[in-house]
């Protein structure tokens, strides 16, 4: 018991002061968290009860147990694979049989130390060693492989990392590796769904807007030509970056000098200058009318009865511009309200 007295070792209170005691803290919470969650997901993998470890409660755990045991002057606590996939082949199945392995080892630490220290460390590392080619198949690479360069890269990245270096340095390097593979098939997904309608355009967006699209977005709107009229369909979308809503907005501005009307619907939170819009209505109605009297012309001047034959049996009360409801559907959407004109018919 003399020696246990002496294996504790209260912290001193000038370390407190010293920065060197954070880091160190910080990098072995790291290291200790990402060895328990993937020993975890390991663990679960082979559990034949099939049962999920509950994450939050185990890390809440390892951090109350590290705490006691710096105070303590122990080394840091982590799940460890070997241990579990052991406690798991010998049939364990409860709590109890973690907390009995547990109440064994701190038995063997108190009365059988001297004994356990004549153990080889070759004798040890070729039981870790086995473990470990137990729990990591020839065929798990091959599956990786298999799914293509933006599984396997990370994956051996990782692997050859932790065995060189040491497992921090080695999963930090496979999550950077797959960040940059995320990225790029980020910025390769599908976000623009372009409708080319004559005159008109009908761009419906993607779910998740970043950054990244806006370029993407820029080219195809520097692309529409003159006078056309450009609606933007955000119903799709759960997140628009604000350096995208920022450019729209910067489009917006702008697209009256190329006689365009930009109309935005759905998930887009852009700032409407509502005067300056009312201010442009006129124009926009007396477009459309003139539109509307080149066509009539048009058709009178290829056949003069085409209207007075087409008008045979009907004696409607009100006319309905179609065009001018559309607009006025699209340019109001985003206030829930759709306005028609109608225009009363003179008597015959």
């Amino acid at each position: 018991m003399q020696s246990l007295e002496n294996l504790i070792v209260f912290p001193s209170n000038e370390i407190w002061g010293n920065w060197v005691l954070y880091k160190v803290a910080i990098i072995l919470a790291l290291a200790a968290s990402l060895e328990t969650l993937l020993s975890i997901e390991a663990m679960d993998k082979i559990d034949p009860l099939k049962r999920v470890t509950p994450v939050n409660t185990e890390l809440q755990a390892q951090g109350i147990g590290n705490i006691i045991s710096g105070i303590l002057g122990g080394l840091p606590i982590a799940a460890v694979i070997v241990r579990g996939s052991v406690n798991i082949e010998a049939g364990g199945r409860t709590k109890a049989s973690s907390i009995t392995h547990g109440i064994f080892i701190l038995i063997a630490w108190i009365f059988f130390s001297p004994i356990l220290n004549q153990i080889p460390l070759s004798a040890l590392a070729a039981i870790l060693v086995y473990t470990g080619i137990k729990l990591c198949k020839p065929y798990q690479f091959y599956n990786n492989f298999e799914k293509g360069l933006g599984s396997f890269l990370p994956f051996i990245i990782t692997v050859v990392g932790i065995v060189f270096t040491d497992l921090l340095i080695g999963i930090i390097s496979g999550i950077f590796v797959a960040s940059i593979f995320i990225i790029k098939e980020n910025y390769l997904a599908p976000v623009l769904d372009v409708h080319n309608l004559g005159r008109r355009y009908r761009i419906v967006l993607g779910e998740i807007l970043t950054f990244l699209h806006k370029n993407r977005i820029r080219k195809v709107l520097e692309n529409i030509p003159e006078d056309s009229i450009v609606k933007i369909d955000g119903s799709r979308s759960r997140f628009i970056d604000r350096d995208i809503i920022a450019y729209f907005e910067e489009f917006r501005d702008k697209s009256s000098a190329r006689n365009m009307e930009l109309l935005f619907s759905g998930n887009i939170p852009l700032s409407f200058n509502k005067n300056k819009q009312k201010e442009n209505m006129d124009e926009i109605y007396a477009r459309l009318f003139d539109n509307n009297k080149k066509w009539v012309a048009e058709k009178l001047s290829i056949d003069p009865e085409y209207f007075n034959r087409l008008s045979e049996g009907q004696t409607p009360q009100y006319l309905l511009d179609v065009q001018v409801v559309e607009f006025q559907r699209m340019k109001l959407q985003e206030q829930t309200q759709v306005k028609c004109l109608c225009i009363e018919t003179l008597p015959i």
